[in-house]
């Protein structure tokens, strides 16, 4: 006899798979509904992806032992990438060890706004809109 796990991943669409005593995929319905079905006893691993977002818990073990597993649910948190434009200008990010800064310009992009410490390394993007005359030549 075969049984079944279900639940919600929080995220209409995603991709729910599964591994152990058997292995493949399903995909939620729009409310985030799943289930698996044809399933033997055993140990199961149930792994939820969908693009854009991180699950909590990240997987879930399952056992089945004669009877449908349900209630088997997760939580989707949005993941942003480096070039989420969700950051405000000046604002300071971590990526990977390394600072990096969002700077904002001045309205006529004659003069950047730098929120950078004096003495830091300045990005070429920003000395490019610096007009010739202004910056710093020598003699």
């Amino acid at each position: 006899m075969s049984h079944s796990i279900s639940g919600n991943t929080s995220k209409a669409g995603s991709t729910v798979n599964y591994s152990g005593a058997a292995s493949g995929f399903v995909t939620a319905d729009g409310s985030g509904n799943f289930t698996i079905s044809g399933l033997a006893d055993g140990v199961y691993q149930i792994t939820p992806a969908t693009l854009g977002f991180v699950a909590s818990p990240i997987h879930s073990i399952v056992t089945i032992a004669g009877a449908n597993v349900t209630g088997v649910n997760f939580t989707a948190a949005a993941v942003y990438s480096e070039l989420d434009s969700r950051t405000s200008a000046n604002a300071e990010k971590d990526v990977q060890g390394t600072d990096e800064y969002d700077v904002q310009t001045s309205s006529n992009h004659n003069l950047p706004v730098d929120s950078r410490a004096a003495g830091q390394p300045v990005d070429s993007r920003v000395t490019s809109i610096i007009p010739v005359n202004t910056r710093n030549t020598p003699h």
